[in-house]
């Protein structure tokens, strides 16, 4: 069920781009209209699907659901074109494939009221894989709430801080940086956050209100080839622009070498084929010396310890999501601090 403008004067919109979910679809949004606070609107985007997709979210236009069909353009025109359409001046993203716990628009509700100067306010998430949950790292304690300031420094410990099923933004002020950067499949949320970060203070609350899926179908391949995240080349670019604070210089570096290490760790243990030469070739142009020392040293590690270093991790974090109390159906329903 949608609210009425009578319920609340702050009001949600919600955008959900979609292609080729139907297996997830309907979980999604009955994630939506289970909200205590609901949205003021559900806007799906189906961005070309060949499945069964928009069928299914055709069940729900009795439910307030409304279904946005293009030809297939990218999921970022696909998350411009529901930006564009919505009618509130607050965005609440959600991927596809994902779920939000009943509290996440009442929480990004509360962070707005609380943080009105914000252009950009998040969550947390949990990560599902084969049916197993784990937290991601983040530089913020359970149940912290504030500006993340200096932002780039706070992404670099923690890059899940901000994903889009846990974001919200201000719909004009994403539209003035140019929404999410079209031709772009990989990182391009990213780019988003960070233009937003360096005109407009981010706001966060470390309290878990999304599930992030990475059980669907079409995130869990292994391509032979990884692409050189769009990120990079976009972060060497704010280390270039004389418009880019020097405060942040840090940070974005920070954020380069993260990412960096990430995509080439992730292609070693996957089996796949990166150019490192490339990414070596960014880091020598943005001046991120440490990032070449350990992509270099990083280069020369087998797969099979990078892989056993990221099973411990992921392990730590199984533990930590232990602490997060779970329904009867087995999905996660609420964050206990710690």
């Amino acid at each position: 069920m949608l609210a009425s403008h009578s319920e609340t004067e702050m009001m949600i919109s919600v955008v959900i781009p979609l292609y080729n979910k139907a297996a997830h679809i309907r979980h999604t949004l009955e994630s939506v209209l289970r909200q205590t606070t609901p949205a003021a609107e559900v806007i799906v985007v189906d961005d070309g699907s060949t499945d069964s997709s928009a069928a299914i979210v055709q069940e729900f236009a009795n439910k307030g659901v409304y279904l946005i069909q293009q030809t297939n353009q990218g999921v970022s025109a696909a998350r411009n074109r529901g930006l564009a359409e919505a009618t509130q001046p607050y965005v609440a993203f959600l991927d596809a494939d994902d779920e939000w716990l009943p509290e996440h628009l009442a929480t990004l509700q509360t962070l707005i009221c609380d943080f009105p100067t914000a252009s950009l306010w998040s969550t947390c998430c949990v990560i599902r894989r084969g049916g197993k949950y784990r937290l991601p790292p983040s530089p913020f304690s359970g149940g912290w709430r504030g500006i993340v300031d200096p932002f780039f420094e706070a992404y670099a410990k923690g890059l899940s801080i901000v994903i889009p099923s846990t974001s919200c933004v201000r719909k004009e002020h994403l539209l003035a940086v140019g929404g999410f950067p079209l031709g772009v499949k990989l990182n391009e949320d990213y780019i988003a956050w960070c233009k937003l970060a360096l005109r407009f203070p981010v706001a966060h609350e470390a309290t878990v209100t999304a599930i992030y899926n990475q059980d669907a179908e079409n995130r869990c391949g292994e391509p032979q080839t990884l692409p050189i995240p769009a990120s990079l080349p976009f972060l060497v670019e704010l280390l270039h622009s004389q418009e880019t604070p020097s405060r942040h210089y840090r940070g974005i570096e920070a954020c380069f070498q993260r990412i960096a290490l990430a995509t080439l760790t992730n292609a070693k243990i996957q089996g796949a084929s990166v150019d490192v030469t490339s990414l070596i070739r960014l880091a020598w142009e943005g001046k991120c010396y440490k990032a070449i020392l350990a992509l270099a040293l990083l280069n020369v590690l087998p797969a099979g310890l990078l892989s056993r270093i990221k099973s411990l991790r992921h392990q730590h974090q199984r533990q930590q999501a232990q602490r997060i109390s779970f329904d009867r159906e087995g999905r996660p329903s609420f964050f206990t601090e710690s």
